[in-house]
């Protein structure tokens, strides 16, 4: 919470929050209107956002991306791990693309330490009707022991230092045809 100290516009508040925002997303709630609701407006808003953007990041990001899995060889019903998943964004767009778009047949297994992100990704997935092809679970990446051909792709999006490590060793344990990190 922060004031603005003189009547210089909306812009001026927000520039006076920059130190507390940082690179946050954030809203400006102005005073003339109280919604009180649960879940809240704001997440609401969140959460419509995140589903009808799904389509817009695949137009804008993936035409060139589905050749890959031609490319590759890979076709069927494909298994997908999401290594160090965080909140799924890069899982959720291609699911989204697989099932919408490519009608191929996609699994996604996301993993990451933190437990509440985990919650987080299964109620976004949720949202955007994936639940059905995509699971997540709380862990380490290097404790993860795939069978051979267990995954038929390993991400690992915004992955460094050990995380990109450890997911590429997950898949050569699972003898992944397709890794990106």
């Amino acid at each position: 919470f922060t004031r603005q100290q003189a009547p210089l516009g909306l812009g001026h508040a927000v520039w006076c929050a920059r130190d507390i925002v940082g690179d946050e997303p954030f809203a400006v709630v102005l005073p003339d209107e109280l919604v009180l609701n649960s879940p809240g407006c704001l997440k609401q808003m969140a959460d419509e956002s995140m589903v009808r953007n799904l389509a817009a990041q695949a137009d804008a990001i993936w035409p060139q991306e589905a050749g890959l899995f031609g490319r590759y060889g890979l076709s069927g019903e494909l298994r997908v791990l999401d290594a160090g998943c965080g909140r799924s964004y890069l899982s959720l767009v291609l699911a989204w693309c697989a099932q919408a778009r490519w009608g191929l047949q996609l699994e996604v297994v996301g993993v990451d330490r933190n437990p509440a992100v985990i919650e987080e990704c299964r109620r976004r997935a949720e949202l955007a009707e994936l639940a059905h092809v995509m699971t997540f679970a709380a862990g380490h990446l290097d404790e993860l022991t795939p069978a051979p051909g267990q995954f038929d792709v390993v991400l690992a999006l915004h992955a460094c230092d050990r995380a990109t490590c450890d997911a590429l060793a997950l898949a050569v344990r699972a003898e992944a045809t397709l890794v990106a990190v």
